[in-house]
């Protein structure tokens, strides 16, 4: 979900939707594999406990460190929320909230 308030420019806004993309693509991957979705650290490390027990520790990941970390970028704060089911989640959301600009 992308929500702007006055936001910089387009290039910002297209690298924010580009990390909203990323993180729909990982989520739907993880869910192929496990039928469940994965937490941020799932997505960023799957072979870590509680999450994908057979993937192998050299298995690529699902989305990169950057994305997973949360911190505020191109001016868009963001967050990331799930429902728990045993297994991992059973829906997400990923939030990019634009920061006011003065």
């Amino acid at each position: 979900m992308l929500s702007s308030a006055r936001v910089g420019s387009a290039s910002a806004r297209r690298a924010t939707i580009g990390d909203i993309r990323s993180v729909v693509s990982a989520e739907a991957t993880y869910h192929t594999a496990t039928g469940a979705y994965g937490t941020l650290n799932c997505l960023m490390a799957p072979s870590t406990a509680g999450c994908i027990s057979s993937d192998p520790s050299t298995a690529p990941n699902f989305l990169d460190s950057k994305t997973a970390s949360l911190i505020p970028k191109s001016g868009y704060d963001r967050s990331f929320e799930g429902r728990p089911v045993p297994g991992g989640l059973d829906r997400y959301a990923f939030h990019a909230t634009g920061t006011p600009l003065p």
